[in-house]
């Protein structure tokens, strides 16, 4: 399941620690995609690619829209959706998290907004 990390240019530097706290507690073989504005200025890990969503942010609505133009240009079902403040600090629960990605297509369960999926 691809990952996606939303930023903003105010807060792009707390993405040094995401990216290693996410490499150490869940797998640098996953494939990450930062969305954001400006490319942050630093070096990102191999696993992890920026993508921006515009040429710059011009309030907090725009910010919103941004996102959603963004993900309904994708062609993946399902997928995660993060921000970059949100750190992983013990080890992922991959067998949990299988578990519950079965239950992605039982149409009783959770709200599907197109392709965003929430509990």
């Amino acid at each position: 399941m691809r990952v996606f990390v939303s930023t903003c240019d105010k807060y792009d530097a707390v993405i040094k620690p995401f990216m290693y706290l996410f490499n150490k507690f869940w797998d640098s073989n996953i494939k990450v995609t930062i969305l954001g504005y400006r490319k942050p200025n630093f070096e990102l890990y191999d696993n992890f690619d920026f993508v921006s969503i515009a040429d710059k942010q011009e309030n907090v609505n725009q910010w919103s829209t941004d996102f959603r133009n963004y993900f309904e240009t994708i062609e993946e079902e399902h997928f995660l959706w993060t921000v970059e403040d949100s750190y992983l600090i013990r080890p992922f629960n991959k067998h949990i998290f299988n578990e519950i990605t079965k239950y992605l297509d039982d149409e009783k369960l959770g709200f599907l907004y197109p392709n965003i999926v929430t509990f």
